[in-house]
């Protein structure tokens, strides 16, 4: 079977059709609902920083990555400090995170604040808007 007939068979199957449907039921509630979607984002967002911002900086499960920015800092820190680095560092909690990851209860907290705090910032995009409207 050639290419072109799978593709012509593919774009008219309906199986897709639930995700689309769904997609825009899920666009319109975001719409509908500033505030609330921009709560459930920060809830999502909070704990993924926590566990990108140690990974993207250099700090990894198995160690400081070589070449990194992490690299680089802690040569800094070592050489600020004589040879070593000290335990109760930012360099030294930093590479913890990234080898043993942060507790449950710290994932948690982090998705109350960025819940809250993307929710008020929705909030008060939502009031300067009507005050804008009411002055037009």
């Amino acid at each position: 079977m050639a290419l072109s007939s799978v593709l012509r068979i593919s774009s008219r199957s309906s199986y897709l059709s639930p995700v689309s449907v769904g997609m825009q039921g899920i666009r319109k509630w975001v719409v509908d609902h500033p505030v609330a979607s921009s709560a459930v984002g920060g809830v999502v967002a909070g704990p993924a920083l926590l566990v990108a911002v140690p990974w993207a900086l250099g700090f990894g499960g198995a160690g400081i990555v070589a070449g990194s920015y992490a690299t680089g800092w802690m040569s800094s820190v070592a050489v600020a400090n004589g040879g070593g680095v000290a335990t109760t560092s930012m360099v030294a909690m930093m590479q913890s995170v990234g080898a043993a990851g942060f507790a449950t209860s710290t994932y948690a907290g982090a998705a109350a604040a960025t819940s809250a705090a993307s929710a008020g910032a929705a909030k008060a995009a939502q009031g300067a808007t009507r005050w804008v409207k009411s002055k037009l």
